[in-house]
This record gives structure tokens, sequence and C-alpha cells, in this order.
């Protein structure tokens, strides 16, 4: 008895695009990790303050916008005055 030799069965079609739309996704996202760091010059887990950390959803006094408010809350209370 004979046996036939077995040919591979190649993977269906949509197992082939999913890892392709996967690795694609891998590569993308490195090299937006690449860019941030060329752009700004700092690793994004380097930086002073994150997001899960209480004050990073706060405004700071230091802002130029909270700064140029205040300002003008002051202003018009002098003119009140």
């Amino acid at each position: 008895m004979e046996s036939e030799p077995v040919t591979p069965v190649p993977p269906p079609i949509g197992v082939a695009i999913g890892l392709g739309v996967g690795g694609g996704l891998i590569v993308l996202v490195l090299v937006l990790i690449i860019i941030h760091k060329v752009l700004t010059g700092v690793w994004f887990f380097q930086k002073d303050s994150m997001c899960w950390t209480p004050d990073f959803w706060k405004k700071s006094p230091d802002q130029p916008a909270n700064a140029e408010r205040k300002e003008e809350a002051e202003g018009m209370a002098r003119d009140n005055n």
C-alpha cells in the first residue's frame, strides 16, 4: 500500500490579511513613537507629568492663557474700584 504525497494546505486568506494588518499596526506605532522622540527630544514616558497624575488635567497658573485671563480680571477689578 503506497500513500500519496501530502501537499501542505495554505492558510486561509483571512489569516494572512489579519497578520498583515496586525504587523502594519505594530510598525505604525513604532514609527509614531520614534517621530515623537525626534520632535520633542524626550521619550513619551520621560515627561514631567503623566495623564494618570492628578495635576495633569488641571491648567497651571504659569500657562499663558491663564496669565492673560488673570491680568484681565485684575484690570477689570481695578476699573470697578
